[in-house]
C-alpha cells in the first residue's frame, strides 16, 4: 500500500496524468461502494489490480538508476 501511494504521487507529478486520475477515481468509487454495501473483506480483490499498477510505478521509480541531485 505504501508503494502504491508513492506511485500515485509520482504519477500525479508527471504531465499527462488523465489516465491516472481516471484509475484513481475508479478505485475510490469502488472503495466507497464496497464500504457502504459489503461487509466481507474478500471484495477488495476488485481494486487490487489497479493498486498494483501504482505499486509497479513506485517500485520502478525507487529502483531507477537516475540519481537525485544533492542540495
Amino acid at each position: 500500500l505504501g508503494l502504491a501511494v508513492f506511485g500515485v504521487f509520482v504519477v500525479l507529478r508527471t504531465p499527462g496524468r488523465d489516465a491516472a486520475i481516471l484509475a484513481l477515481s475508479i478505485v475510490i468509487a469502488i472503495s466507497l461502494l464496497q464500504a457502504a454495501f459489503y461487509v466481507q473483506g474478500r471484495h477488495r480483490f476488485l481494486i487490487e489490480p489497479i493498486l498494483l499498477m501504482f505499486t509497479a510505478i513506485g517500485v520502478a521509480r525507487m529502483t531507477s538508476s537516475t540519481e537525485v541531485p544533492s542540495a
